[in-house]
């Protein structure tokens, strides 16, 4: 999930927290975005994406599987496509966040 927590700054900022553990997922290469797909694994469900670290990754199937087979999307990748499909993965967006998080 993604929640609003405070940062070390004191500024509040998005976090990506892991569904199965609960604790924050703090470098991207350690997590990945799950997503829901039909019986036999062949179409992913569009809908509400979950986040877990790789190592609880498993865990978290394994308690939801159901009808369902899950999907797995490296989370930095995941990041880069969220970035690119809102135009955001640019040096003047990026400048002003850095701006913003020096008010």
């Amino acid at each position: 999930m993604i929640k609003v927590v405070r940062r070390a700054t004191g500024r509040y900022a998005p976090m990506v927290i892991c569904d199965q553990c609960g604790e924050a997922i703090t470098d991207c290469r350690d997590g990945n975005v799950e997503y829901k797909a039909d019986r036999l694994g062949t179409d992913a469900f569009t809908g509400e994406p979950f986040f877990t670290h790789k190592e609880c990754s498993e865990a978290f199937e394994s308690a939801r599987g159901g009808l369902y087979v899950w999907w797995a999307t490296e989370l930095g990748a995941w990041l880069v496509w969220l970035l690119d499909n809102a135009k955001a993965n640019t040096p003047d967006v990026r400048d002003n966040a850095e701006k913003l998080e020096r008010i």
